[in-house]
């Protein structure tokens, strides 16, 4: 709060009274859930309150403000170089009042009160009940000097940045020859939390407001002080002469701080001004930050950019913002003194000439106030070529020499192979680590892909089609899966896979079952161990070759789900229910409720957390075979019964509360009884059919029953078979 002197009152110096202009500014977090610019609640004026030193407990006058001019304040983190935190939002609302005051020879004082402040604030005790006091003081020395206070000149400081250095200039106006002295000071408290009081002593905004001295506001220490409000690990100063307020907050959340200036002339004080204000601390981003598709080196702290074999190289650069970025420079340098690459624009596109490895920078705004760098390395590997050479007949049982003949030795090889025909889908096979393609032994007509990786990763793969077609062969038999349970239908198939083409096969599965599939699928009805074996037959069938799997195959039986539960009967909601597994200790155990895991022991106790039927599954798992069976059962909850019987009913045929009958889960009740009897124990009602209640008339009487309070009496058996009973008192009202 401050004030102008604008003139003598009436322009009379006679009057030996002052024309004042006062000025409020408050400021409120639109982002929180706070009050509006008001004084009581419900208003958008504000209250204060003027008195005299040497007479503080009698105040001189009440004055009103009228209504504020509210505009949003655009955060200013004090860090050119930074992002505000987003949904930060601040609101001035700008008090404006002129009244007339005598000139004394004592100190007024106009103080405005109100509570509360941010529940979120974290660094004073009890934010949400402790209110503000803002006040300005009129000494007897500036009356008689016609001396206007001082004005803050900025923007308190709305948000601030976690770990970023920052600086506001909190500075006042000031006269030639004025002495200013600057500190952080203790906000003071003010008004309380009596809504329903709003304007008593303790109530939201009191009015009157209350005199000084105010109490000052309770810190949460010892992390939070009045000289270190934003944490014992904060950097905050204020300059003594100056008032630039400067540091480093470590801590995020809201923080409430105070700033105290004292104006002196001649060794003579003249002026106190306090501001109390809330601060927001966030984490914040750079407005100027390098971002380059680059790699990590893992275990390093190296980044790197590769380009595989070429040597020009066009670098994408997403930093940003590229509104705060007004120039770039990159520079690259290799091996030896010449190899030196420059460039000046966004995306630079640099020619290295020859592989290798060079150092690389991008240094954003070199000479400006917002800049980052960022050093990496770029790779230019040797370029890795994928060429495949085939030696040999295709048409004789006799191996074919495929080789990989780049004249870069590769770090990784992969052979792929797969075989087309009309009447097949195609077989696929590979192998890694070898600069030969693996032997081959099947008949067909092959397409051969070559995959080959070098330095850093880069690569190469090729596609060639080679024809072949001796009497096949091959190293073993596969089975899918190698455990198998009893019921679960097995591949067999060959390694490396076959072509039927010219070819026919007949497997023995040692069950007595055969099949010529390739592959075959095969389901045994029996556990045990089998032998199993495939004869492949060529041409005319002079040749033939028997191939036997290498173990015999195991079959093993799975286990079987089973579980059973108590109570069984007349379950209700929320009922604690134990479930047995009756599968055998040895298994792993997956319950379930639905889609939702419950548990996973043998045993266990489950609360029902609904009524009607309530799905409950069991699966059982053999660990050392991997066979697993699942049952399911659906538990009945029975539905809960609710009823609800009215106090008092009107019955004057406006068609709203008309008739005296209870309601709730009526349907599901037998035995259904309701009576009603005067306050002398006289009958006077009596209904069997929970649709029916009373409306108010009596049996053989000419008009209806009159106003007074009813004995009910209602009986019924629920849905557990259990007799229920209530009974109570009903006012009828005319």
């Amino acid at each position: 709060m401050s004030y102008k002197i604008l003139r003598y009152t009436n322009n009379d110096p006679l009057s030996n009274s002052w024309r004042y202009k006062f000025t409020l500014k408050i400021y409120r977090d639109c982002q929180g859930s706070g009050a509006n610019f008001d004084s009581s609640p419900g208003t958008f004026a504000a209250n204060a309150t003027i008195y005299r030193l040497d007479q503080r407990n009698i105040p001189v006058k009440t004055i009103i403000f009228p209504l504020p001019s509210v505009v949003k304040i655009n955060p200013n983190p004090g860090n050119d170089c930074l992002k505000v935190p987003p949904n930060v939002c601040v609101e001035e609302g700008i008090y404006e009042l002129e009244t007339d005051l005598p000139i004394i020879d004592a100190a007024y004082v106009i103080s405005y009160q109100r509570c509360c402040r941010n529940i979120s604030i974290s660094n004073i005790v009890d934010p949400a009940l402790t209110g503000a006091t803002f006040s300005v003081e009129i000494s007897s020395a500036a009356q008689k000097a016609k001396l206007d206070s001082p004005e803050f000149l900025n923007f308190p400081p709305v948000v601030l940045c976690a770990g970023q250095s920052f600086d506001f200039d909190q500075s006042v106006t000031s006269i030639s020859g004025d002495s200013l002295v600057y500190s952080l000071a203790n906000p003071t408290t003010g008004g309380g939390p009596d809504n329903n009081n709003a304007k008593s002593a303790n109530g939201v905004a009191p009015d009157p407001d209350l005199p000084p001295p105010y109490n000052e506001v309770q810190y949460v220490g010892p992390i939070f002080t009045s000289t270190k409000p934003l944490g014992l690990n904060s950097i905050l100063t204020i300059h003594p002469n100056t008032g630039l307020i400067q540091g480093k907050p470590a801590l995020t959340g809201q923080f409430v701080l105070g700033i105290e200036v004292k104006r002196y002339r001649n060794g003579i004080l003249y002026h106190t001004l306090r501001r109390d204000f809330q601060i927001n601390v966030g984490n914040c981003d750079a407005k100027v930050k390098v971002n380059l598709p680059l790699t990590n080196v893992i275990g390093t702290s190296e980044s790197i950019f590769q380009n595989c074999g070429e040597t020009k190289v066009t670098f994408k650069n997403d930093s940003q913002d590229t509104s705060a970025i007004t120039s770039y420079n990159w520079i690259f340098t290799g091996a030896t003194p010449t190899q030196v690459f420059t460039s000046n624009q966004r995306n630079a596109t640099i020619d290295f000439l020859t592989p290798g490895t060079y150092n690389g920078k991008l240094v954003l705004n070199p000479t400006g106030t917002c800049k980052d760098s960022l050093s990496f390395k770029v790779v230019i590997p040797q370029k890795v070529k994928a060429e495949i050479q085939v030696k040999g007949d295709s048409c004789v049982a006799l191996p074919l020499d495929i080789t990989y003949k780049g004249l870069v030795k590769p770090t990784f090889i992969r052979w792929d192979w797969e075989r087309f025909s009309a009447t097949s889908n195609g077989l696929k096979g590979w192998v890694v680590g070898t600069d030969t393609f693996p032997i081959v032994t099947r008949s067909g007509s092959y397409t051969i892909q070559l995959l080959v990786v070098g330095e850093g990763n880069c690569r190469d793969s090729t596609i060639v089609k080679v024809p072949y077609y001796p009497i096949p062969g091959f190293a073993n038999i596969d089975v899918t899966p190698s455990d198998a349970c009893l019921g679960t239908p097995i591949k067999f198939s060959t390694n490396p896979d076959i072509s039927k083409e010219e070819l026919s096969v007949k497997w023995d599965f040692g069950d007595g079952k055969t099949s010529n599939s390739l592959p075959a699928t095969h389901t045994y009805t029996k556990e045990g161990l089998y032998k199993v074996s495939i004869i492949l037959i060529t041409g005319n069938g002079v040749c033939s070759k028997k191939i036997d799997l290498t173990n015999e195959l195991n079959i093993r039986v799975a286990p079987t789900a089973s579980f059973s539960y108590s109570p069984k009967e007349d379950l209700s909601l929320k009922q604690l229910v134990t479930f047995t597994s009756n599968s055998g200790n040895q298994l792993k155990h997956l319950w379930k409720n639905g889609d939702k895991r419950i548990d996973s022991t043998l045993n266990f106790s489950f609360a029902l957390p609904d009524t009607g039927f309530v799905p409950i599954s069991l699966q059982v798992t053999d660990i050392l075979t991997g066979c697993s069976d699942i049952i399911s059962q659906e538990i009945y909850v029975k539905p809960q019964v609710r009823i609800y019987i009215p106090n008092a009913f009107s019955p004057n045929f406006d068609g709203i509360n008309d008739e005296f009958i209870a309601s709730g889960d009526l349907e599901i009740l037998k035995d259904y009884k309701m009576q009603l009897f005067s306050r002398w124990g006289n009958p006077v009602f009596i209904s069997t059919d929970p649709r029916v209640g009373w409306d108010g008339s009596l049996t053989n009487a000419s008009k209806g029953a009159p106003a007074d309070t009813y004995i009910y009496m209602i009986s019924y058996t629920d849905n557990k078979g259990e007799k229920q009973y209530f009974s109570g008192t009903v006012l009828l009202m005319r």
